[in-house]
């Protein structure tokens, strides 16, 4: 078990505070480099001019790289709180689903203000989008569908 830095904005560290936010994605970094016949280099863990590889699939089922930023059983605080990380798995950041929009933190007010322009369907991920770009336009938008951990913990109560 290690103990992880996570940065948070003041909005997403209430969310966790209030427990409606147990899940976080975070850029990939770096991104892993496609080839012509669909594979995908990857840096290794052990050096960092080493290459592993892996096809689609690979990343289709989410399967974690190598060396993951964090790992299952890592804690860190916000607010005075202990949070546990309970799940780590790879996955495109337009793969978001609505239920996981919620689990980000992103609130029903944020949501509902997309409504009166898009399906009911599509809401909930254009809420999301718009609070990705604030943190990620310059280096990892929205629109590049860039890889990401998506981390998954809980609160510690003590």
């Amino acid at each position: 078990m290690a103990i992880r830095h996570i940065s948070f904005r003041r909005d997403m560290q209430e969310a966790i505070d209030a427990g409606t936010k147990t899940m976080t994605r975070r850029p990939v970094k770096p991104q892993p480099v496609w080839d012509a016949d669909g594979g995908c280099w990857y840096p290794a863990r052990h050096h960092k001019r080493a290459r592993h590889y892996a096809n689609e699939d690979h990343f289709r089922r989410g399967m974690p790289l190598d060396f993951p930023r964090y790992s299952p059983g890592d804690r860190f605080v916000v607010l005075d709180r202990a949070c546990e990380i309970t799940a780590v798995r790879v996955e495109r950041v337009q793969s978001i689903s609505d239920a996981d929009v919620r689990a980000e933190g992103i609130s029903e007010a944020a949501i509902d203000k997309w409504r009166q322009w898009l399906h009911p369907n599509d809401c909930a991920g254009h809420a999301f989008s718009e609070i990705w770009d604030l943190k990620y336009r310059k280096t990892f938008p929205w629109a590049s569908n860039c890889y990401v951990w998506r981390v998954t913990f809980r609160r510690i109560e003590t």
